[in-house]
């Protein structure tokens, strides 16, 4: 299927202003129609995603960011996408997995280290998420985040 690259430039530039701006219905609309136009733009596959999430749509959110991650695979930012996705929906082993997917490409993604922290302390995982959390000390050891993280953490190991 030939692509216009320009129309479609400029189609994705419009769908991103309405997506900043929070019309996520309007900007999913567009996101969709790129899919549609190039099936292989994985970043209108995530965003289009991201709309519907935004819309708590999330059985719809989900199989579209799962396709921006089949599309690129080496992307960190889909894969921790595709986690936050998933946790919202309450699938925690799928968030976890997505999480742990996003550190294998990129270890010095602070914001899936604490993703995956939160995961794992949403599914009860509270030895595991120690760990995790002391992981993510190593790459950003001044995040309060990740220290309140870790003292939740380590308060329902009963470690503190």
């Amino acid at each position: 299927m030939a692509v216009n690259r320009p129309a479609t430039t400029s189609a994705k530039r419009r769908a991103v202003t309405l997506f900043r701006k929070k019309q996520f219905i309007k900007a999913g609309q567009q996101f969709a129609e790129i899919c549609q136009k190039d099936p292989t733009d994985a970043e209108a596959w995530l965003l289009q995603g991201l709309c519907a999430q935004n819309l708590r749509q999330l059985d719809q959110a989900i199989p579209l960011i799962k396709h921006a991650v089949t599309l690129s695979p080496a992307s960190a930012r889909y894969h921790n996408a595709l986690g936050n996705a998933c946790l919202q929906r309450g699938y925690v082993d799928h968030a976890v997995a997505s999480f742990r997917s996003a550190l294998n490409i990129n270890n010095d993604n602070v914001e899936a280290h604490a993703n995956l922290s939160n995961a794992l302390l949403a599914g009860g995982y509270f030895h595991e998420a120690v760990a995790a959390c002391r992981a993510a000390l190593q790459v950003a050891p001044d995040s309060a985040q990740i220290h309140e993280l870790l003292a939740f953490a380590l308060e329902q190991t009963h470690q503190m």
